[in-house]
């Protein structure tokens, strides 16, 4: 599942740089997002864990969320991209947290 959050990274860094992303993009983007969370959310992780798949499953609803907020301000020129931007840098700093716990808490 890390992996294809990693693959969507670029999706997300575009949106908080509020550059341009073709619709079909964003939409695909979301898609996959909810279907990573879904997936996510549906493992028993041990508890030692927990903490970190409630991350990645925050990451991947606000990685939807971002996607479907630029869309949205690109149909209709509203200013929500900047709202879109801001739940992007908050999906990547879940992401990168919960990379940096999945690495260190690996077993040696």
């Amino acid at each position: 599942m890390l992996g294809r959050l990693q693959a969507l990274r670029p999706v997300l860094v575009s949106i908080d740089r509020r550059a341009e992303q073709p619709a079909g993009d964003l939409t695909a983007a979301a898609a996959e997002f909810d279907a990573v969370a879904r997936i996510l959310a549906a493992i028993r992780v041990p508890a030692s864990r927990e903490t970190t798949q409630a991350l990645l499953v925050r990451a991947s609803a606000l990685g939807a969320r971002a996607s479907r907020m630029r869309l949205d301000s690109t149909q209709t020129e509203d200013v929500s991209g900047w709202n879109a931007a801001s739940a992007a840098a908050g999906a990547l700093l879940m992401l990168d947290r919960a990379s940096i716990d999945i690495i260190y808490s690996a077993p040696k």
